[in-house]
């Protein structure tokens, strides 16, 4: 879906980017990715995986209503359904969309 509608001229924004898979298979039809992902781990692996796309920027937090670090839980498989928990083992960093223009 996203290769039948994309124009090289869109930009790709992956919220919640997880290791990146999915801009990795559909960097090339855009000409710039920006991902964001909170868990630091992840956010790690796909700043490796996309390291030879040269159009793509990860960032790594997450987007919320308020500035704020949190705890998240993972579960131990990388689903993709991490859940806010203030028993949470992962630190992650959130901005707010104001943020997003600096």
């Amino acid at each position: 879906m996203i290769k039948r509608s994309a124009v090289h001229t869109e930009i790709l924004i992956d919220i919640g980017a997880n290791v990146g898979i999915t801009t990795y298979q559909t960097a090339q039809y855009f000409q710039k990715c920006i991902l964001f992902e909170p868990v630091p781990v992840l956010a790690s692996a796909a700043q490796f995986n996309l390291r030879y796309q040269n159009n793509c920027i990860v960032h790594p937090q997450g987007i919320a209503r308020h500035e704020e670090n949190t705890f998240i839980d993972v579960p131990s498989n990388n689903t993709g359904s991490a859940t806010v928990s203030h028993n949470g083992t992962t630190l992650c960093k959130f901005i707010n969309r104001k943020q997003l223009t600096k």
